[in-house]
């Protein structure tokens, strides 16, 4: 039996599937109600109020902006009134090949319309345009360890994780009890600067993702927004910060968003899929690592100048 939610998810498969540029951004738009908000990871902070604002301010402009732009589409959670839908954005670049980044997409709904929106997009690939992506492993992956059904052990698990992310102490301490609940064949996807890294076992995932994070970034916490469960995955909306300090003794504390899905095997963290502002990040964070001066966002919310280490 069809229910409002069920119907909209229906249309959304085939507007992602089958629409592309401004038909893609119109069609998207028409299953928005008229209280309803949008924001988008695009480097900066924003958040648009209504049909029109969402269209003429984000949709549009972004479909316009990358020729021929169009959805692949991945896995498509649905819980209660709540849509994630994962996807790969292709964009046409002249007579080379095809561009390509990874969207997560976030929608809460009421009575079959969307009353909130969140449009996850990898921000340093989308404005690069200079790679490709082959998502269908990752999609595979976490589709094979992923359940409808959400358990006593999952939930368990999700309130764990829920509350170290605002246990006191360093990141260290906050994230190692995380660490902990891995599987041995915990396996991590993750935006980053350079591409999706893909980490393949817990051995992999602590060496290379949780070990490097603590000393670069020591009081690294994750203000968490909103929680959302999706049978026995955990999404949590956030907004990550910490100091961080270059070779020169300077230092600064930032601010970005991230979507992180943690995939639960009983209470125990089976796949990890972090996806992030990875612009407003990279701008903000990593450019202190070059000797670069503050980057110049006057508009931004959260970016703190630079100061000397003795300040």
């Amino acid at each position: 039996m069809s229910s409002p939610t069920s119907d909209l998810v229906s249309r959304l498969r085939a507007i992602y599937s089958e629409t592309n540029g401004e038909t893609f951004a119109t069609s998207l738009v028409a299953l928005f109600a008229e209280e309803s908000w949008a924001t988008a990871f695009d480097g900066s902070d924003n958040r648009w109020y209504g049909p029109r604002k969402i269209l003429e301010q984000w949709l549009l402009p972004e479909t316009e902006t990358h020729r021929d732009y169009r959805r692949d589409l991945g896995p498509v959670w649905v819980s209660g009134t709540n849509v994630l839908i994962f996807s790969k954005v292709s964009c046409s670049v002249g007579s080379g090949p095809d561009a390509e980044w990874l969207a997560l997409d976030v929608f809460q709904t009421s009575d079959g319309r969307i009353v909130s929106a969140r449009f996850g997009n990898d921000t340093i690939a989308r404005q690069s345009l200079d790679r490709q992506i082959d998502a269908t492993g990752m999609w595979a992956a976490i589709e094979a360890s992923w359940s409808p059904v959400t358990t006593a052990a999952n939930r368990v698990g999700m309130k764990f994780v829920t509350d170290q992310k605002s246990a006191p102490g360093t990141a260290e301490e906050r994230y190692r009890p995380i660490m902990e609940r891995q599987t041995d064949d915990c396996q991590m996807w993750s935006w980053e600067v350079d591409g999706l890294l893909h980490l393949a076992d817990r051995e992999a995932v602590d060496r290379d993702f949780w070990e490097p994070l603590f000393p670069l970034i020591p009081d690294f916490v994750e203000a968490v927004e909103q929680p959302l469960i999706f049978g026995n995955a955990l999404l949590l909306v956030q907004n990550p910060a910490g100091t961080f300090t270059n070779a020169h003794g300077q230092h600064t504390f930032s601010a970005w968003y991230n979507l992180d899905i943690y995939v639960f095997e009983g209470d125990r963290v089976n796949r990890l899929f972090f996806a992030r502002d990875t612009f407003k990040d990279e701008t903000q964070m990593l450019a202190a690592f070059d000797g670069a001066p503050p980057p110049d966002l006057p508009g931004s919310i959260h970016l703190a100048p630079f100061a000397s280490a003795d300040e």
